[in-house]
Protein backbone atom coordinates (compact mmCIF):
# COMPACT_ATOMS: atom_id res chain seq x y z
CA UNK A 1 0.00 0.00 0.00
CA UNK A 2 1.49 3.46 -0.75
CA UNK A 3 0.73 6.82 -1.74
CA UNK A 4 3.18 8.51 -4.61
CA UNK A 5 2.58 12.52 -5.24
CA UNK A 6 4.08 13.96 -8.39
CA UNK A 7 3.61 17.65 -8.62
CA UNK A 8 5.20 20.03 -11.54
CA UNK A 9 4.39 23.39 -11.63
CA UNK A 10 7.10 26.12 -13.75
CA UNK A 11 9.78 26.21 -10.65
CA UNK A 12 10.43 22.52 -10.80
CA UNK A 13 8.91 19.42 -10.04
CA UNK A 14 8.42 17.29 -6.43
CA UNK A 15 8.14 13.49 -6.41
CA UNK A 16 6.94 12.35 -2.78
CA UNK A 17 6.14 9.08 -1.23
CA UNK A 18 5.00 8.00 1.97
CA UNK A 19 6.84 5.19 4.31
CA UNK A 20 4.97 2.72 5.41
CA UNK A 21 5.61 -1.32 4.73
CA UNK A 22 2.96 -3.90 6.08
CA UNK A 23 3.79 -6.95 6.31
CA UNK A 24 2.86 -9.94 4.48
CA UNK A 25 -0.29 -11.48 6.04
CA UNK A 26 -0.99 -9.20 8.70
CA UNK A 27 -2.11 -5.56 8.91
CA UNK A 28 -1.21 -4.98 12.10
CA UNK A 29 2.78 -5.56 11.33
CA UNK A 30 4.42 -2.53 9.67
CA UNK A 31 7.33 0.08 9.25
CA UNK A 32 7.51 3.39 9.18
CA UNK A 33 10.93 3.53 7.38
CA UNK A 34 10.06 2.40 4.17
CA UNK A 35 12.31 4.22 1.06
CA UNK A 36 10.00 4.52 -2.00
CA UNK A 37 11.54 8.04 -3.49
CA UNK A 38 14.84 8.12 -4.59
CA UNK A 39 17.05 10.73 -6.55
CA UNK A 40 18.53 9.06 -9.30
CA UNK A 41 20.59 12.03 -10.40
CA UNK A 42 20.52 15.91 -10.96
CA UNK A 43 17.89 15.51 -13.78
CA UNK A 44 15.11 12.58 -12.52
CA UNK A 45 13.87 10.96 -9.27
CA UNK A 46 12.22 7.73 -8.91
CA UNK A 47 9.69 6.16 -6.61
CA UNK A 48 8.02 2.60 -6.36
CA UNK A 49 4.23 1.93 -5.87
CA UNK A 50 3.22 -1.69 -4.82
CA UNK A 51 4.75 -4.25 -3.01
CA UNK A 52 7.67 -3.09 -1.62
CA UNK A 53 9.59 -6.53 -1.66
CA UNK A 54 9.25 -6.77 -5.10
CA UNK A 55 10.96 -3.22 -5.90
CA UNK A 56 13.85 -3.67 -3.77
CA UNK A 57 15.50 -5.63 -6.38
CA UNK A 58 15.02 -2.40 -8.90
CA UNK A 59 15.17 0.03 -6.26
CA UNK A 60 19.08 -1.15 -5.60
CA UNK A 61 20.29 -2.14 -8.96
CA UNK A 62 19.28 1.87 -9.99
CA UNK A 63 21.00 3.04 -6.40
CA UNK A 64 24.18 0.63 -7.01
CA UNK A 65 24.32 1.37 -11.29
CA UNK A 66 23.87 5.47 -10.42
CA UNK A 67 22.26 6.04 -13.73
CA UNK A 68 23.33 8.38 -16.33
CA UNK A 69 20.95 10.46 -18.43
CA UNK A 70 17.95 12.47 -18.38
CA UNK A 71 14.43 11.34 -17.79
CA UNK A 72 14.01 9.83 -21.09
CA UNK A 73 17.39 7.85 -20.55
CA UNK A 74 16.50 6.57 -17.01
CA UNK A 75 12.96 5.72 -17.84
CA UNK A 76 14.08 3.56 -20.32
CA UNK A 77 16.77 2.05 -18.65
CA UNK A 78 14.88 1.45 -15.46
CA UNK A 79 11.99 -0.60 -18.41
CA UNK A 80 14.57 -2.77 -19.01
CA UNK A 81 15.51 -3.68 -16.16
CA UNK A 82 11.64 -4.18 -15.44
CA UNK A 83 11.33 -6.34 -18.28
CA UNK A 84 15.13 -8.32 -17.55
CA UNK A 85 13.30 -8.96 -14.19
CA UNK A 86 9.68 -10.10 -15.32
CA UNK A 87 11.49 -12.55 -17.82
CA UNK A 88 12.58 -14.92 -14.62
CA UNK A 89 8.94 -15.50 -14.54
CA UNK A 90 8.12 -17.01 -18.01
CA UNK A 91 10.63 -19.60 -16.99
CA UNK A 92 9.78 -23.29 -16.65
CA UNK A 93 10.67 -23.44 -12.75
CA UNK A 94 9.29 -20.34 -11.69
CA UNK A 95 6.02 -20.59 -13.68
CA UNK A 96 5.53 -23.82 -11.89
CA UNK A 97 6.06 -22.14 -8.89
CA UNK A 98 3.65 -19.34 -9.35
CA UNK A 99 0.56 -21.51 -10.58
CA UNK A 100 1.58 -23.87 -7.24
CA UNK A 101 0.67 -20.49 -5.35
CA UNK A 102 4.51 -20.46 -4.26
CA UNK A 103 5.45 -17.59 -5.97
CA UNK A 104 3.71 -14.42 -7.41
CA UNK A 105 4.85 -12.11 -10.50
CA UNK A 106 6.26 -8.67 -9.17
CA UNK A 107 3.54 -5.94 -8.40
CA UNK A 108 4.49 -2.78 -8.65
CA UNK A 109 4.70 0.78 -10.79
CA UNK A 110 7.73 2.59 -11.09
CA UNK A 111 7.57 6.40 -11.35
CA UNK A 112 9.65 8.47 -13.08
CA UNK A 113 9.97 12.36 -13.30
CA UNK A 114 12.55 14.63 -14.11
CA UNK A 115 13.70 16.49 -16.65
CA UNK A 116 14.91 16.07 -20.31
CA UNK A 117 18.28 17.72 -21.74
CA UNK A 118 16.12 20.76 -23.11
CA UNK A 119 14.68 20.75 -19.74
CA UNK A 120 11.24 19.71 -20.41
CA UNK A 121 9.31 18.03 -17.17
CA UNK A 122 8.28 14.70 -17.86
CA UNK A 123 6.78 11.94 -15.79
CA UNK A 124 6.55 8.05 -16.55
CA UNK A 125 5.14 5.11 -15.32
CA UNK A 126 7.12 1.69 -16.04
CA UNK A 127 5.08 -1.80 -14.90
CA UNK A 128 5.91 -5.39 -16.11
CA UNK A 129 3.07 -4.23 -18.82
CA UNK A 130 4.61 -1.03 -20.39
CA UNK A 131 6.50 2.08 -20.19
CA UNK A 132 3.59 4.80 -20.51
CA UNK A 133 4.39 8.58 -20.54
CA UNK A 134 2.03 10.76 -18.53
CA UNK A 135 0.45 12.77 -20.83
CA UNK A 136 -1.94 14.92 -18.16
CA UNK A 137 -1.15 17.59 -15.88
CA UNK A 138 1.19 18.65 -13.50
CA UNK A 139 -0.61 16.97 -10.85
CA UNK A 140 -0.38 12.73 -10.54
CA UNK A 141 -0.66 10.56 -8.19
CA UNK A 142 -0.40 6.24 -7.98
CA UNK A 143 -1.61 4.27 -4.65
CA UNK A 144 -4.11 5.43 -2.48
CA UNK A 145 -5.32 8.29 -4.03
CA UNK A 146 -8.41 8.86 -3.07
CA UNK A 147 -8.54 11.03 -0.20
CA UNK A 148 -5.60 12.92 -1.71
CA UNK A 149 -6.93 13.92 -5.01
CA UNK A 150 -9.70 16.39 -3.54
CA UNK A 151 -6.92 18.28 -1.48
CA UNK A 152 -4.56 18.46 -4.26
CA UNK A 153 -7.21 19.85 -6.85
CA UNK A 154 -8.15 22.15 -4.31
CA UNK A 155 -4.84 23.82 -3.38
CA UNK A 156 -2.07 23.33 -6.57
CA UNK A 157 -4.09 26.25 -8.48
CA UNK A 158 -2.31 28.56 -5.53
CA UNK A 159 0.52 26.82 -5.82
CA UNK A 160 3.78 29.22 -7.21
CA UNK A 161 7.03 27.80 -5.74
CA UNK A 162 8.97 24.42 -5.45
CA UNK A 163 8.55 24.88 -1.46
CA UNK A 164 5.00 25.22 -1.50
CA UNK A 165 4.63 22.71 -3.58
CA UNK A 166 6.50 19.89 -1.39
CA UNK A 167 4.24 21.34 1.72
CA UNK A 168 1.30 20.25 -0.52
CA UNK A 169 3.16 16.52 -1.13
CA UNK A 170 3.51 16.22 2.44
CA UNK A 171 0.18 17.46 3.66
CA UNK A 172 -1.59 15.38 1.23
CA UNK A 173 -0.16 11.83 2.44
CA UNK A 174 -1.15 13.48 6.09
CA UNK A 175 -4.40 13.87 5.20
CA UNK A 176 -4.34 10.80 3.24
CA UNK A 177 -2.91 8.55 6.49
CA UNK A 178 -5.65 10.19 9.14
CA UNK A 179 -7.93 8.36 6.75
CA UNK A 180 -6.24 4.87 5.66
CA UNK A 181 -3.66 2.76 7.78
CA UNK A 182 -2.02 1.55 4.53
CA UNK A 183 -0.75 5.06 4.39
CA UNK A 184 2.19 6.44 6.94
CA UNK A 185 1.56 10.34 7.79
CA UNK A 186 5.65 10.34 7.46
CA UNK A 187 7.46 10.72 4.09
CA UNK A 188 10.10 11.43 1.66
CA UNK A 189 10.35 14.24 -0.91
CA UNK A 190 12.54 15.00 -3.13
CA UNK A 191 12.20 18.24 -5.21
CA UNK A 192 13.92 18.99 -8.45
CA UNK A 193 14.58 22.33 -9.38
CA UNK A 194 15.50 23.39 -13.22
CA UNK A 195 17.13 26.61 -11.95
CA UNK A 196 19.35 24.12 -9.47
CA UNK A 197 19.78 21.91 -12.69
CA UNK A 198 21.38 24.83 -14.93
CA UNK A 199 23.58 25.75 -12.04
CA UNK A 200 24.79 22.35 -11.74
CA UNK A 201 25.34 22.33 -15.42
CA UNK A 202 27.19 25.04 -16.15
Amino acid sequence: MTLIVCLRNKAGIVLAGDKRAIYEGSMHKYSDDQVKVVRVNKFVALAAAGDGNDASPIFRIVAKEAFDGDVDVVANKVSQLVFDFQKKFKEPEMSVRVQLGLAHEPRYAFIIAGFTADGDQRTYTVSHENIRPQEKDECWSEGMTNFAASLIAETYPKIRTLKQLSNLARDSIKLTSKLSYAVSCNSDVIELSYENMKCEVV
